[in-house]
């Protein structure tokens, strides 16, 4: 099964092909909810544009799916400050701007 990267449509250009994925964009946090919600894949969501009055949102959209979910934020984390996206998902990768989706997708095949 692929593992869909959900990326904000703004960055698309940021990445290129990643082998054994499906691109899906999001041009806002309840885009991202319905994408994920409509795939039972597992998932990479690249967070970045979503801001902090929806992360709920799409972290009970995470929790609610049988898939497994990697979060990807491209610049750093302390890895100490809560997020309720980060909290439901089952792992984070951060620092490596786009480079980070690859890794996750990795780590999903696998």
């Amino acid at each position: 099964m692929d593992v869909a990267l959900i990326v904000p449509a703004a960055r698309l250009e940021e990445i290129g092909h990643i082998a054994g994925t499906v691109t899906l964009t999001y041009g806002n946090p309840l885009d991202l909810v319905v994408t994920l919600r409509a795939t039972a894949n597992p998932a990479v969501i690249w967070s970045d544009d979503v801001d902090e009055e929806s992360l709920e949102a799409v972290a009970a959209a995470v929790r609610g799916r049988e898939g497994a979910c990697i979060e990807v934020r491209s610049r750093g984390w302390d890895g100490q400050s809560f997020s309720p996206l980060s909290a439901s998902c089952r792992g984070v990768i951060s620092g490596f701007g786009a480079g980070g989706l690859a890794a996750a997708a990795g780590l999903l095949h696998s």
